[in-house]
């Protein structure tokens, strides 16, 4: 989410720092900025979207896990990757670079 506020920050030519919004909960957007909400809804197991408003339209990315066990397999599959790293400190971007061949 935040590389995508990143490219809309890019793209209106203004820096990320400078306008983005971080909340939790149903905050009403704001003119000018680009905000990123984390907001859980009803019982679904992982519903996920990023929204983007702007004065004209929104653009929405969903993501729907029908089951936890998603969530369990991609950290064990994540620790394994981080298990053959040099010591240091690393972001889900690096191991999920193309160069990373997902089972």
């Amino acid at each position: 989410a935040l590389l995508l506020a990143h490219s809309i920050a890019s793209a209106r030519g203004v820096q990320l720092d400078d306008c983005l919004v971080l909340s939790l909960g149903s905050d009403a957007p704001r003119a000018g900025m680009v905000q990123c909400v984390s907001q859980r809804e009803g019982e679904a197991v992982g519903v996920h979207r990023v929204i983007f408003y702007s004065r004209h339209e929104q653009i929405e990315f969903a993501h729907e896990a029908e089951e936890r066990d998603i969530y369990a397999a991609g950290a064990i599959e994540a620790g394994s990757w981080l298990l053959k790293q040099p010591a240091g400190l690393y972001s889900a971007a690096e191991w999920l670079a193309p160069s990373h061949s997902a089972v």
